[in-house]
């Protein structure tokens, strides 16, 4: 498979639970804050590159986070 950008995809399947790991990540990682994920613009972006993506709210991504924290 090639995107419009000729860039090769190969096959790819949607995984909502990797995709909420790098959420959490990239929050942690640039500390910022958890409700960015409530932001009406930070929305309609992550839904223009997939709409199979399930939005969760800011006190899902803190429970997230503070999880892989103990984790750790």
């Amino acid at each position: 498979i090639v995107s419009l950008d000729g860039v090769a995809m190969g096959l790819w399947t949607f995984n909502q639970t990797l995709a909420r790991r790098e959420l959490m990540r990239m929050i942690v990682l640039h500390e910022l804050a958890f409700s960015l994920v409530e932001y009406d613009g930070f929305r309609r972006f992550v839904s223009s590159l997939n709409p199979s993506f399930k939005m969760i709210c800011r006190k899902t991504v803190k429970e997230d986070c503070m999880k892989a924290f103990q984790e750790e």
